[in-house]
């Protein structure tokens, strides 16, 4: 890599770090109520410059806190665990190693999982428009909700003593969230496709199956933070 290149890629992971704390709020706000008007990624479909909103480059600030956000919300329920079991350690320990696969699957699904995803709508030439970048950025964003359910989830066995009652309270709510999520994704995955597949049935079908896999990898991260929930808390 010469200095120019290099030089280049540098500048391209400064734009998608170089975000406003404003910005990011508003993504978040954008993506904790899938129902607003507004589309994430409309504008850079439509030839903006690189926006998420039509001002900025999407960013992966935003996402990387909110992975890293959720696993701290995991790591104080663990020690609200901890506490709740008359301060033992081994308790403790033994807890707070269930995180370790937990977060290494969720980092898998939350990065890997969305990148493999716009490889394959780029091998279809579904969307050439969509960025990895934006792809990134809107799945990051679409797991901010599970901040307030990892919270609730975390609560609901100090709460209530019945161990039927705290898995299904906790199941019920990870799949609204997973449903909330998936509704921000599909709505914006499925705008990034309708200008590349309008009319013709083969570009339909390889749509249909990347909403699907869009809408697995929601419900996987899902079932993933309720079980690490439920692992790390509940036992």
């Amino acid at each position: 890599m010469n200095e120019s290149q290099y030089a280049g890629l540098t500048g391209t992971l400064f734009k998608l770090f170089d975000v406003d704390t404003v910005d990011v709020i508003d993504r978040l706000k954008l993506a904790m109520n899938p129902l607003n008007s507004r589309e994430y990624i409309t504008s850079t479909l439509e030839g903006s410059a690189g926006s998420v909103l039509g001002t900025k480059w999407p960013d992966l600030h935003g996402p990387v806190w909110v992975f890293y956000t959720t696993l701290l919300v995991l790591f104080i329920a663990t020690t609200s665990g901890w506490l709740f079991h008359n301060a033992d350690i081994s308790y403790y320990l033994s807890r707070s190693g269930d995180l370790l696969p937990g977060s290494f699957a969720m980092a898998l699904f939350q990065f890997g999982a969305p990148a493999l995803l716009w490889t394959g709508i780029q091998f279809m030439n579904l969307s050439p428009q969509l960025t990895l970048a934006q792809t990134l950025s809107l799945f990051g964003y679409a797991n901010a909700v599970w901040i307030p359910i990892v919270i609730i989830s975390s609560i609901i066995p100090h709460v209530s003593s019945n161990q039927v009652v705290n898995l299904s309270v906790g199941w019920a709510v990870a799949v609204i969230g997973t449903i909330w999520s998936s509704v921000f994704v599909v709505r914006n995955i499925k705008r990034a496709l309708q200008l590349a597949v309008e009319g013709t049935n083969g570009g339909q079908l390889k749509a249909s199956f990347s909403l699907g896999f869009a809408v697995l990898i929601q419900f996987v991260v899902g079932a993933l933070v309720q079980t690490t929930v439920h692992d790390t808390v509940s036992s």
